[in-house]
Formats: C-alpha cells, structure tokens, sequence
C-alpha cells in the first residue's frame, strides 16, 4: 500500500472538553477509507484537522508527507473537500459556482470550460448548468459539491457525508463515481454514519465512538470478530427493565438492547428456545436469527447501540475564522460581473 494519509494520536479539545482523544489510522493510494460513527462521534472535527482547517492539540496527520496544518497552503491543491453542507451564494448558476472555484484554483483559462463540462456531466448536472444554486434540490447540491471537491483533479478528496440528503438512485449514482475515482488512484476519506454505505463502498474503515477510535480494519475483517455468532433479534419496544429481567432469565445468553433485545450466540437454536421460555415477556414480538452486520459490531465494541452521543461541545461554527468568510465574499464580488459576462458571451456563440 502506497501511504497517502496518516494520522497518529490525534487530539483535539472544544473548551476542554475533548472531542477527539487519540485518533489513528493510514490510507493508501487508490482506497476508500471509511470513517464511520454515530452523530457526535468526531468525524468532521477531524475532517477539519485533516484539511487544515484546525491545529491539533497533540498529536500529527501529514498527507502525502506535508503537514495537514503547518504546509496546509502546499497542501490546498493537493486535496478536495466536501463539506455536509454546501453554503454559496445562491445567485450564482452552477456553472458558474463551478467557474469560480476553478478560477480560485489557478486553473488555465482555456482548460476551464472543458473541466467544467467534464465534471457536470460526471456529476449528473448538465441538465442544470444554468439553474441558480438556489433552485437546487438538496440533492442536487450533494452533486455540486462533489463537483467543486473534483475541479483541480486533486489526489485525495475528503467527503463529509456526501450521500446524506440523497435519494436512493443519486445515491447509487454517487456511488458509481467514487468507484470509478477509486479505480483512478484517488485515496477518498468518507464520513458516514450509514452502515450499508460503509460495507458496500469502504475499502476500510475506522469506527469512531465519542471521539475515540473503537477499531480499524476492513469491514470483512471486523466482522469476522463475531464470525462463529449468530444474532437473534427480538423487535419489539423495550425498556432497561425488560432487558434486566431478560437477562436474569436467560442468564447463559449476552442479551443487549437495540430497537428490542439483541442476543450474540453461537446456538440460537438454544436462545430461540429459551425466549420461547419466557414468551409472557415478549407478546407480538418478532423474533429473528441472523448473521451479524457491522451495526452489531459497533455495539460489541462500545457496549452501546449505534445512535447519536451526547456532547457537552460547544457549536464548532463559533470557531471558524471571520477573516476567510470576509476574504472569500471579497473575491467573489470581484469575480461575479466577469462570470457573468462570460455566460452572456457564452449563450450568445451557442445562438
């Protein structure tokens, strides 16, 4: 494997409180690296750490061997990022939100207009090219921001969430992408808390928990922790009280509790018995034997259903530098009567 991103013992505090303690992992070249936990858990803290955008407080991450932090200016063409949530002005067409960031990235006037037909048609938006980023579905703005992490062609692209406002067959579609960007050398670091997403795209993955790191290893891997286990689901509504009970009747099975009760054993034909026992605690319940999902890992490791932690952080949007906001509306107010001019001579030619 060809090291792209590694980051060792990472740190990082939102008045002292710590949201990241202790993160590792390394991706290659040509993998997607899944970073997978629950609302709270880190992941786009350390997106921001490893986009330069925050200082570790202990710790290092370098991408192809540059600091994230220290050479972040080296680093800026080197990576592309996606943030959960696409702020633009919402005046702008796509294409020219596309143009803009292309102009921002240094890219040759006569390459541009054929990079942003490349990436429009890659995205699925050259039905929408003229469509004002206000128009757009949230779907659709999943696609543009896919685009504007794609427009210098960079190495490594940093995706936080991409697919989470998408319909199932946009998100298939996104999917095929980042395939065929695997298949094209590209290390991509994903943020997801979708199981299915991370089992079917990752290459591998870090299960993050509380801003810790819980496991790492391919999702294969991790599974054949519980590869001799068998999962039998009781689904039914149920409180601490019942799991209690449950677990003093059937004081030989590893009784859990997520949407009902979840019993890991290497003989359901013996937990399927015992519940059928004590079937006056479970009226119109379904029971189900399984094999196990990375869900189920999740909550071998933490002890914990996967759902979103409680945190006592602050907003991380009080942290974010005025001076950038300021600087990026600046240039955009100079840039705006020239993309402008250029759609207008643009849409004139094509008369």
């Amino acid at each position: 494997m060809t090291l792209v991103v590694d980051a060792e013992d990472v740190w990082f505090f939102y008045a002292g409180v710590p949201a990241l303690s202790g993160i590792s992992f390394q991706a290659g070249r040509g993998e997607i690296f899944g970073l997978l936990g629950p609302n709270g858990a880190g992941k786009t803290t350390l997106l921001d750490i490893l986009s330069g955008q925050r200082r570790p407080a202990r710790g290092r991450v370098r991408i192809l061997g540059l600091d994230c932090y220290l050479d972040a200016r080296q680093l800026q063409k080197e990576i592309g990022l996606a943030t959960h949530e696409l702020r633009l002005n919402g005046h702008l067409t796509v294409r020219e939100v596309i143009t803009f960031y292309g102009i921002l990235y240094g890219l040759p006037r006569h390459a541009l207009r054929d990079r942003v037909r490349e990436l429009l048609e890659e995205v699925g938006l050259e039905t929408r090219e003229r469509c004002m980023v206000s128009a757009l579905s949230e779907g659709m703005k999943g696609r543009l921001n896919m685009a504007l992490a794609l427009v210098h062609d960079p190495p490594v692209l940093m995706l936080d969430e991409p697919a989470d406002a998408l319909d199932p067959r946009a998100k298939r579609q996104l999917w095929g992408v980042l395939d065929r960007l695997r298949a094209g050398g590209k290390t991509i670091l994903l943020t997801t808390h979708d199981m299915d997403e991370a089992e079917l795209l990752c290459d591998r993955v870090a299960i993050l928990d509380r801003g810790k790191t819980a496991a790492v290893g391919t999702v294969e891997g991790l599974k054949s922790a519980l590869r001799d286990t068998k999962v039998v689901e009781v689904r039914m509504e149920c409180g601490p009280e019942v799991v209690d009970e449950y677990r003093a009747a059937i004081q030989e099975l590893n009784v859990e509790c997520l949407r009902g009760l979840v019993i890991f054993t290497p003989n359901p034909q013996l937990a399927v018995q015992r519940i059928l026992e004590y079937g006056n605690l479970i009226d119109r319940a379904r029971v189900v034997v399984r094999n196990p999902s990375l869900e189920d890992v999740f909550m071998k490791l933490t002890g914990r259903a996967f759902q979103p932690a409680e945190s006592d952080q602050p907003d991380a949007e009080q942290f974010v530098n005025p001076r950038m906001g300021r600087t990026l509306f600046g240039i955009y107010r100079l840039l705006k009567p020239r993309l402008s001019h250029n759609e207008r001579a643009e849409a004139e030619k094509s008369q």
